[in-house]
């Protein structure tokens, strides 16, 4: 986990991510992993921390 450090994820991260994951997060939306953006469930802004258990995959607006 990267914490504050950096706002976006790593390698490994997306990685984790693609492995527990293979579509959007959204329910209905059946776009491949690779189609998704990682965002944070707390916002960056708000003081999310890049951490898995704080990141998630949806597709990118059209």
């Amino acid at each position: 986990d990267i914490g504050r450090q950096n706002r976006l994820a790593s390698r490994t991260q997306r990685q984790a991510l693609r492995s527990m994951y293979r579509t959007c997060a959204i329910e209905g939306c059946d776009r491949h992993f690779d189609q998704c953006q990682i965002h944070h469930l707390l916002e960056w802004e708000h003081g999310g921390a890049t951490d898995l258990d704080n990141l998630t995959h949806a597709q990118s607006a059209p």
